[in-house]
């Protein structure tokens, strides 16, 4: 939708789109609606809210002293947000192919009715706050690790639950009433004010501005993360200098394999932020974005970290991984292999109508109870 935002300035609207002005943007546009751009997009969107639901699920299954860290609370929040970014994302992306195209096209280009196309802002904004969630909830991780191992004192009267979840509501609050308010704002001009070419630049300016403000905050979200993480990675290096092996493996293991994984997840977090770059630079050269391979890129690659994110999680946390071989024993799939990895101390996994011992789950049937 960004895109269709940078797309629709290419045309003089109250002269009509020029030549080469129309030209790139038909070019973009034959592109953005093509069945397999909205096929392929479409796999992706339903790819990744099943695996997220299905992580969540297994978490939730889960009974152990461990579901309870404000690790897990971080991560339920970020399947959240991932779930409602990523459904928010495709209609943005999709919501002119959801209605009469040809409707839609006329409300682009010829500029009216403005309330149906700041409808299609709303979800715009939305989307963006949902991904503001996103990115606050990757600092919430590297925030809890910074105080874990550079400031343990403060981190022992300073992370509870209660201030966690004061947090998560707080980043909801705040991310939902930013893209609410604007949204509401434009509903009451639209309605209020005569629908034409003025009103309708207005319109299209204050969505730019927002997509802008929205690279501006979680750019600077995510190089606030960067620090903390080159932080965290420093004082590892120091203290695993300082302690003996044992000791460093005792007391920093658990928070090192923590920030491990916050750098993964770090990593994924540039495939839901390139996209938003891309489109701020398109914004000053929009001849640019009629590449097709750039318009499948803008829309595609956030898909990957909303499926990346419970896939990389789950594959951490040993919890998570049995409960899903559980989740998949139970509905029928009795050949998977669990990777439990101390083999040392042999232990049952109930499995509901088998169990787990060691690495494998038997291929023959269960002994009937």
């Amino acid at each position: 939708m960004a895109s269709i935002l940078n797309h629709s300035h290419s045309f003089n609207i109250e002269a009509g789109p020029n030549d080469s002005a129309s030209d790139d943007s038909n070019g973009f546009f034959n592109v953005y609606f093509s069945t397999p751009r909205f096929a392929t997009e479409t796999a992706l969107a339903i790819t990744s809210t099943v695996v997220n639901f299905v992580v969540l699920a297994c978490i939730h299954q889960t009974k152990t002293h461990r579901t309870g860290t404000v690790y897990n609370a971080l991560f339920v929040n970020l399947v959240m947000a991932n779930i409602c970014t990523c459904i928010l994302a495709w209609f943005c992306n999709n919501s002119i192919m959801l209605f009469e195209l040809p409707l839609l096209r006329l409300i682009l280009i010829q500029n009216r009715p403005c309330t149906a196309f700041v409808y299609l802002m709303a979800a715009v904004f939305l989307q963006a706050a949902a991904g503001i969630v996103v990115t606050l909830t990757m600092l919430g991780f590297a925030t809890v690790q910074y105080l874990a191992i550079c400031k343990p004192l403060e981190h022992l009267h300073m992370v509870s639950k209660s201030r966690l979840i004061c947090f998560i509501a707080v980043s909801w609050a705040v991310s939902l009433l930013c893209g609410i308010v604007p949204s509401i704002v434009l509903y009451i001009i639209s309605e209020r004010l005569e629908c034409d070419d003025d009103l309708l630049n207005h319109i299209l300016n204050i969505a730019g501005v927002g997509n802008k403000v929205s690279v501006v905050i979680v750019g600077s979200i995510f190089l606030v993360i960067v620090v903390l993480c080159c932080r965290i990675y420093i004082e590892v290096k120091r203290l695993q200098r300082r302690l003996s092996r044992f000791r460093f493996d005792q007391d920093v293991n658990y928070e090192k394999k923590a920030f491990i994984t916050t750098v993964i997840l770090l990593a994924t977090l540039t495939f839901f932020f390139l996209p938003y770059i891309t489109a701020y630079l398109i914004s000053y050269n929009p001849g640019t974005g009629k590449d097709t391979a750039l318009i499948y890129y803008m829309t595609l690659l956030p898909y990957f970290k909303f499926l990346s994110d419970p896939l990389i999680y789950g594959a951490r946390m040993r919890e998570v991984r049995e409960a899903c071989f559980r989740l998949s024993v139970q509905c029928g799939f009795k050949g998977c292999v669990c990777l439990v990895r101390d083999i040392r101390a042999p232990s049952t996994v109930p499995l509901g109508t088998c169990s787990i011992q060691l690495r494998h789950i038997p291929s023959y049937p269960p002994a009937p109870l």
